[in-house]
């Protein structure tokens, strides 16, 4: 959250992102937030140059991941990482689709009803043809 809304002082900036990408890979590229962090991981890594680490968080398919879900069966945002949740049907922890449209896709600062748009995308093998 710090990195995001910009509240992480800028000579300490590069040590926060650095302790977030070690904790990541300790964990494997597992998921290990809530929902807030659920919401503002992805965008934040490619923000700080670390889209490929997104992208691999995003492509992880074993407990706790967004994959995971789909190996489960489900075929909707899931209240928690695992099976025995109580909805099936929660966005509370599906909010990777804003990082599909504005990093993948790179659909970017649209402006008078997306009469102006950037368009940058960001481009991974992981994704394949």
């Amino acid at each position: 959250m710090a990195l995001y809304y910009d509240l992480c002082p800028a000579e300490y900036r590069e040590t926060v992102v650095n302790n977030l990408i070690k904790d990541i890979e300790g964990k494997n590229y597992h998921l290990d937030v809530g929902h807030v962090g659920a919401e503002l991981i992805l965008p934040v890594l490619s923000q700080e140059g670390y889209g490929d680490v997104a992208m691999k968080i995003l492509m992880q398919r074993t407990y706790p991941s967004w994959g995971y879900w789909l190996e489960l069966g489900a075929n909707t945002a899931l209240e928690g990482w695992n099976k025995g949740v109580r909805s099936w049907c929660h966005y509370f922890l599906g909010t990777y689709d804003e990082w599909f449209y504005q990093n993948l896709a790179g659909i970017q600062n649209p402006q008078n009803g997306y009469e102006t748009v950037t368009i940058r995308p960001e481009i991974y093998e992981e994704l394949g043809y």
